[in-house]
C-alpha cells in the first residue's frame, strides 16, 4: 500500500456518510479474511490487504465502539446509522460469522492490530472446531482479545422454533 493513501485515510471517511464507511470497512475486512486464508502468514499481498482492511475499520468507528448485528442473510448496525448495504462481501462475511455461532460483533476504540489479525485468523479456523474449543467468546477471551466482543446464539434453538 502507497505510503500517501495512508495518509489522508480518515479525511476521505470524514466527508462520507457513517453508513458508507462502515459498508467500505466490512468489504475489506471480507477481503482481509478471503486473503488471511489464501496467503502465507507473512506474505506481502496479505499483510497489506490486512493492514488496509484495519485502517478502514479504524477510521468506519471514529473513535466509538461499533456494533454488527449478524444474520445468515446480512449485517446490520446497530449505532443508529442508515442500514448497511447488504452487498455480496456482507453477506459472505455475515455467513462466515453466523457459521461459528456470532450474532452481534462489536469492536472497540482500542482495537490493536494483533487483536484484528487474531480475530481473522480465528474466522479461517473450521466452524465447529470453533465450537468444540468453547466458542468464539471463550476463545477470544482466552487469546486476550479484550477489543472484540461476541454474542454467541444457539444455532439449534433458530431452527426448532
Amino acid at each position: 500500500m502507497q505510503k500517501g493513501k495512508n495518509h489522508n485515510l480518515g479525511q476521505s471517511f470524514e466527508s462520507r456518510n457513517a453508513s458508507g464507511c462502515v459498508g467500505d470497512a466490512v468489504l475489506e475486512v471480507h477481503k482481509a479474511l478471503k486473503a488471511s486464508a489464501f496467503y502465507p502468514k507473512n506474505h506481502p499481498l496479505r499483510n497489506d490487504i490486512v493492514l488496509r482492511a484495519y485502517q478502514l475499520l479504524v477510521a468506519a468507528m471514529g473513535g466509538k465502539d461499533l456494533s454488527l448485528l449478524v444474520s445468515r442473510n446480512g449485517l446490520a448496525s446497530t449505532g443508529g446509522e442508515p442500514p448497511l448495504q447488504n452487498t455480496q462481501a456482507a453477506t459472505s462475511l455475515a455467513r462466515e460469522l453466523f457459521a461459528r455461532e456470532i450474532q452481534q460483533l462489536s469492536f472497540l476504540p482500542q482495537l490493536s492490530m494483533k487483536e484484528f489479525e487474531d480475530f481473522l485468523s480465528l474466522l479461517t479456523v473450521d466452524p465447529q472446531k470453533i465450537l468444540t474449543d468453547g466458542g468464539m467468546e471463550q476463545i477470544l477471551a482466552d487469546r486476550a482479545i479484550i477489543n472484540i466482543m461476541t454474542n454467541e446464539i444457539d444455532i439449534s434453538a433458530v431452527f426448532t422454533k
